[in-house]
């Protein structure tokens, strides 16, 4: 065991030192699944515990916006050079020192002055857009009205979240680049993922099925909490609480649906394009859900598949100079919505340089003679 987790285990130090261990070693490019399940099983020991690494992470988020400011980049630089004497410092400050540097966020006084800190986690939250009705007309007339009628679109933009009530008492959470139909009725709730990803939280109503249209993919629920996410053909389930039936139009495109499953929470159900069957498996809800915090968590991720969710949430894209890359690892927690600090942070932690394509509008990733030459 390392001095970091020497220092996580012991009593004598707080529950804010703790965190701020655990984020700079969940942030680190030698974080490990072991890491990940000693980190939930801490959280989840108290209340507060919890209160105080999601109070962190707002932290972090609002200082983002001061992450190229000249002062805070040498504060970083700085903070790494801490580990030159470390007799004179807390063990749990070096790696927190080196998350600094994979944020690649202003955060340096925020983490290091734990005191400032609400533990309610009343902070405000960042980058969220409200969402506005784009067209339709609503009238509603509550339960057991004959004449029900709620009709809206909403959307969010490219590296935005944003959420909205629904006059059922049901609410919805969108994620970067979404479009949602809503069409409630007397007899059903119907809405249509038209491209994207969303919470939904339901609100029980046996009398008026809530029924989420997203392809040839119909998701039913009464009363419940559970994601989908929509990328052309393919379609993703994660459930959370409650219980869903998942079900795929027949082909024919008669009312009998061809296939169906239903879910419990904790699992997730997969459907790609011509596939007449839908995979089902366990999933991590944290972690699958992190962007409602604005977060994107990988855990010994390829890179590719950490460059594909991180353009996501960009207009600037990062593109893989060569096919060899795709296989390099990314582990850490990780900011949505931009790019560039993503870049930043993967240059620190791979043998790799990310420079501006041809025309400056792509991020290109490219081996590094100097550090590839040395592993």
């Amino acid at each position: 065991m390392g001095k970091a987790d020497k220092a996580l285990d012991r009593q004598t130090v707080s529950v804010a030192e703790r965190a701020a261990g655990w984020i700079a070693r969940l942030q680190s490019e030698v974080c490990s699944s072991e890491d990940w399940a000693r980190f939930r099983e801490w959280r989840n020991a108290s209340a507060e515990n919890e209160a105080t690494y999601l109070s962190m992470m707002a932290a972090l988020d609002t200082a983002d916006q001061y992450a190229e400011n000249p002062e805070i980049m040498q504060m970083r630089i700085e903070a790494m050079s801490l580990g030159k004497d470390e007799g004179q410092r807390p063990a749990w400050l070096l790696p927190l020192a080196a998350c600094l540097v994979m944020m690649v966020a202003g955060a340096a006084l925020t983490l290091l002055a734990p005191a400032i800190y609400d533990p309610s986690g009343s902070g405000d939250e960042v980058q969220i857009a409200s969402t506005e009705p784009q067209e339709g007309t609503a009238q509603w007339a509550g339960a057991g009205s004959g004449d029900l009628r709620f009709k809206q679109v909403y959307s969010s933009a490219v590296g935005q979240r944003s959420s909205t009530d629904l006059p059922d008492g049901s609410s919805i959470e969108l994620n970067t680049d979404t479009v949602i139909e809503v069409d409630f009725s007397a007899g059903q709730r119907n809405l249509t993922l038209v491209r994207g990803e969303a919470v939904f939280e339901v609100a029980h109503d046996a009398s008026r099925p809530f029924i989420v249209h997203a392809g040839d993919e119909t998701i039913t629920a009464l009363g419940t909490i559970f994601s989908v996410r929509r990328t052309g053909d393919s379609m993703v389930v994660a459930l959370v609480e409650g219980s869903v039936e998942v079900e795929k139009r027949a082909p024919d495109g008669s009312a009998k649906p061809a296939v169906g499953v239903r879910l419990t929470p904790g699992q997730q159900a997969r459907s790609g394009g011509a596939e007449s069957r839908f995979q089902v498996t366990k999933v991590n809800i944290d972690r699958a859900l992190s962007w409602r915090t604005g977060r994107l968590i990988f855990d010994n991720d390829r890179l590719a598949d950490a460059i594909e969710e991180v353009n996501r949430y960009s207009t600037r894209k990062l593109v893989l100079d060569r096919p060899a890359l795709a296989d390099l690892r990314v582990s850490g927690a990780f900011s949505t919505g931009s790019a560039e600090k993503f870049a930043t942070a993967i240059s620190v932690a791979l043998p790799v340089i990310v420079e501006p394509g041809d025309h400056g509008t792509d991020l290109v990733v490219k081996p590094d003679p100097a550090r590839a030459s040395a592993r």
